[in-house]
């Protein structure tokens, strides 16, 4: 599941103050992405996998250039997971790589990753845990310039897997 809102926040992440990058001050554009299991149908093949918000890939996520993005992770996995935010450059702390230097989140635990977004592009996000994205557990993160509006046609990620051949 995915919820988003845009918020005037002057909040830090739980784990305090941000280093490494600006601390967040503009405007704040929070989502809830929740991976859990999830019954997806492939354009064919109907397969048990994990999903953000029960789809694959994931919902798109979408803010401007210098704003921040606070998003909860609400872990409905049966194992630890994070979210490692591709190519968007973050304070270390928000990374998503367990243990650097915060813990992957336990199953039932939720953890808010908290950064301003500074660079336009279109990235994106997935687990650094085992084979998570090989399930499904990825999406996309678009940031639009400041002085333009990035359109969606052709955003999306091509679906790569084995699901359907047994190897589930």
């Amino acid at each position: 599941m995915v919820s988003s809102s845009r918020a005037n926040s002057t909040q830090r992440s739980r784990h305090g103050p941000l280093r490494g990058h600006a601390t967040p001050a503009g405007p704040a554009v929070e989502v809830t992405l929740t991976p859990a299991p999830a019954t997806v149908d492939l354009g064919g093949p109907i397969v048990e996998t994990w999903a953000y918000g029960g789809e694959v890939p994931g919902p798109l996520v979408r803010l401007r250039a210098g704003e921040t993005l606070r998003a909860t992770l609400e872990n409905h996995l049966p194992q630890r997971t994070t979210i490692h935010w591709h190519g968007v450059r973050v304070p270390f702390g928000m990374d998503g790589v367990p243990g650097a230097p915060y813990p992957s989140v336990g199953p039932g635990e939720s953890f808010v990753y908290e950064f301003a977004v500074p660079d336009p592009g279109t990235y994106f996000f997935h687990p650094h845990v085992g084979l998570q994205v090989d399930r499904g557990l990825c999406a996309v993160l678009v940031v639009e310039d400041l002085d333009r509006r990035v359109g969606v046609a052709g955003v999306g990620l091509e679906r790569h897997s084995d699901f359907g051949h047994g190897d589930q």
